[in-house]
């Protein structure tokens, strides 16, 4: 089965070490990108990917309207954040509208090295 992901991510580098990452481990992958919200939701029907890895931090929009909409399209699409650095509560609200789950830009290879079910498994 490939997996679809849906990279939204206004910084061209980090999309493109995401994607580089993820295609090193999966051999079935199906990697779109998104530069901001917009650009996501067009994209967002058309692919109805099983992940959607979004920064937190993306100018022109609210990331947590994002989410919810998103998570209302498609209930079962984990929605992964990356931030840098969060306040406990602000993750504990993230979760509360829907959030599967987070990693840091700063150490982006723990998108895949973590005991979180909701993370992209390699299985």
């Amino acid at each position: 089965m490939i997996k679809k992901v849906l990279i939204v991510e206004d910084n061209y580098l980090v999309q493109e070490q995401l994607k580089e990452i993820l295609t090193s481990v999966f051999d079935k992958i199906k990697v779109k990108h998104a530069f901001s919200h917009s650009e996501a939701l067009d994209l967002f029907p058309q692919e109805m990917p099983e992940y959607v890895l979004m920064d937190i931090s993306l100018t022109g929009g609210n990331s947590l309207a994002f989410l919810q909409r998103f998570k209302t399209m498609k209930p079962e699409t984990k929605v992964i954040l990356m931030v840098n650095f969060p306040p406990n509560e602000f993750i504990m609200k993230c979760m509360d509208l829907g959030a599967d789950d987070f990693f840091e830009k700063s150490n982006i290879y723990s998108l895949l090295h973590s005991s979180s079910k909701n993370r992209i498994t390699v299985n």
